[in-house]
């Protein structure tokens, strides 16, 4: 039971991690080119 909890948080904390990525990339391509 805790291994798979585990496993189910780390894959939502990487969706999130790569969220906040593409977030913060779109910021920083909207500053170039603006």
């Amino acid at each position: 039971m805790e291994t798979l909890y585990s496993g189910q948080l780390q894959k939502v904390t990487l969706v999130v991690w790569k969220i906040q990525f593409l977030i913060e990339a779109h910021h920083y391509m909207s500053k170039l080119c603006s």
